[in-house]
């Protein structure tokens, strides 16, 4: 480690020297130049353009300020006159009263919206004379709308007065049916009146369905003369109820063919729709000669907007053109600047990348670059800081395998030592033993004497440890808490109980009082041995379990003492 700490100072050394040779121009120079003759570039092409953007700037004024404006204004005109004719329309179908008042009521509304334009206020006095007759006459609109629904809730009421009085006639015939056997005698004549009544009923349906007034003329005349064959046909009749049937004919009659009835409503029903056809279309007809003479002004605006924009359009072209020349040079300049940067940081800075994660991924390239400035810097300072990471890394690794109170291995050295001895083990066909300790009755020391105490009392015996006659070869480890192992390469069960017991002596000489102890007033421990056969080997797994049930006899057989793992 400190001949690799030698070799990084010698070359850091010698690529300093070389930095030294070479004149040192630092990024913050580099970039404030580009960065200035950006800038000057931009100002001096924003004042070349500012210069001659003067007229087109007061035209663009003029159009944006007195002709535009009107534009808009023509074209709010046409929508508020499009959505007039929309609200015409459905004032005109109200199938209600609550509907027509809305809708006028939106007629209205949109007619305020019309007056309060700009373009219509400043129309000549004929346009206004005929927004004031399109009010005119939409008002006159309106109330026709009122007399049609009037007239069409008085005939639906008479209809249901008809279909009434339909069905108290069917109700009056049946019972006579059943009661009456004065019947028999003018059956005919009775049935002959129910379908005239029928038919007077069906007729007047059919009235009720059409749209044609000749044809409501001609169902009317017609039901008058059946009304006469009805009272004909009910002054037949001799049963108790023909005085009932004489009123159900007159009651019909009166809902139907009198001055007020309902065939003389449908009469007016259809003249009154038919003037509000004829209002309609001529309202229609007011509001499209009103948008096509507002449509005139219009075109003129547009006529001066083209005027504008043809001049605009040359000038903006010029300006334009010159524009591009300045673009393309800025860009050219931009292109320029770019490849500086990217050959002189950006590539650079790429490379060092590339050599820094191979250096992370294992890789051995160097990661000094050419030149003096700023990246230069950051490429000898990652490769120091690779280097001490390396160190770092080393450092930690063995700090990873050592156990940190008594600085003998620990449990994940042991498992990476103990594979890797077997293996060799069984490679030479050599013998291999396993001890594993356990300090008696430890818990008791810890609860007493203190858990500081115990510290004590570990590194003590592992400072004894160092100092028996263990072989070089022979590896400790702390295995966890109380409990140590050795093992003994190429030692079979005698010489691993020699080593035990010589362990025993050990610990027992060094006399740490330990009151609690079963086996001894001083510390002791116990110690379970295994070995390993080559010519029957078994897994690092299994040598572990024998010396744990070693180590268990011995626990069993009092503490203080040695066991060997036997399977027989």
């Amino acid at each position: 480690m400190i001949n690799n700490k030698r070799i990084a100072d010698q070359s850091t050394s010698n690529v300093s020297q070389q930095k030294s040779n070479v004149k040192r121009v630092s990024l913050a120079t580099i970039f404030s130049g580009v960065f200035f003759s950006l800038v000057v570039i931009l100002v001096v092409v924003n004042i070349i353009i500012s210069s001659r953007l003067s007229d087109f700037q007061s035209i663009l004024s003029k159009l944006t300020v007195d002709v535009l404006p009107k534009v808009t204004i023509s074209g709010q005109t046409f929508d508020q006159i499009s959505q007039l004719t929309y609200l015409t329309a459905r004032l005109s179908s109200s199938p209600s009263q609550a509907f027509r008042l809305i809708a006028y009521r939106d007629v209205k509304n949109k007619i305020e919206q019309i007056e309060s334009l700009e373009l219509v206020s400043n129309i000549d006095s004929a346009l206004i004379n005929q927004l004031e007759s399109i009010i005119s006459e939409l008002s006159g609109l309106n109330r026709l709308i009122e007399k049609r629904i009037n007239i069409q809730i008085q005939i639906k009421f008479q209809a249901e007065k008809m279909y009434q009085l339909h069905s108290d006639v069917m109700s009056i015939s049946i019972n006579q049916f059943l009661a009456n056997q004065a019947l028999k005698t003018n059956e005919q004549i009775y049935y002959a009146w129910i379908v005239g009544f029928t038919e007077i009923v069906t007729l007047s349906s059919k009235a009720l369905a059409t749209n044609r007034l000749n044809e409501v003329r001609q169902i009317s005349n017609s039901i008058k003369d059946k009304f006469k064959t009805l009272n004909r046909n009910s002054n037949s009749l001799n049963f108790e109820s023909k005085q009932n049937t004489l009123d159900l004919v007159n009651q019909l009659e009166n809902v139907l063919v009198n001055f007020d009835g309902m065939l003389p409503t449908k009469i007016n029903e259809l003249r009154s729709i038919g003037q509000a056809i004829g209002r309609s279309n001529f309202v229609h007809n007011l509001v499209v000669d009103f948008s096509r003479q507002v449509q005139f002004q219009s075109q003129n605006l547009n006529a001066t907007v083209l005027e504008n924009a043809e001049e605009t359009t040359e000038l903006i072209e010029k300006e334009s053109n010159f524009i591009k020349l300045m673009a393309v040079l800025s860009i050219l300049f931009l292109v320029v600047a770019t490849y500086f940067l990217h050959q002189k940081i950006i590539k650079r800075l790429v490379r060092l990348n590339y050599r820094v994660l191979n250096r992370i991924s294992g890789g051995s390239l160097n990661l000094n670059l050419k030149g003096n400035d700023e990246i230069s810097d950051i490429a000898q300072s990652f490769n120091l800081l690779i280097e001490e990471i390396e160190e770092q890394k080393q450092s930690l690794h063995e700090l990873s395998l050592t156990d940190g109170l008594t600085g003998i291995a620990n449990r994940r050295s042991l498992d990476e030592h103990l594979s890797s001895v077997i293996n060799i083990a069984t490679k030479n066909n050599s013998h291999l033993s396993f001890l594993m300790m356990d300090i008696d009755c430890f818990k008791n020391f810890n609860d007493h004497y203190g858990h500081l105490a115990g510290d004590d009392c570990l590194k003590d015996i592992v400072n004894a440890f160092r100092n028996s006659p263990l072989r070089k070869k022979d590896f400790v480890a702390r295995f966890g808490g109380e409990e140590f192992v050795i093992i003994l390469p190429d030692t079979n069960s005698e010489g691993a109980e020699k080593i035990a017991k010589a362990m025993l002596k050990i610990v027992s000489s060094l006399k740490i009082t330990h009151e609690w102890n079963s086996a001894s007033p001083y510390v002791t421990m116990s110690i379970g041995g295994a070995s390993f056969d080559p010519q029957n080997p078994i897994s690092d797994e299994a040598l572990l379990n024998q010396a744990d049930q070693a180590l268990y006899s011995a626990k069993e057989q009092g503490k203080n003492c040695f066991v060997m793992f036997n399977d027989s």
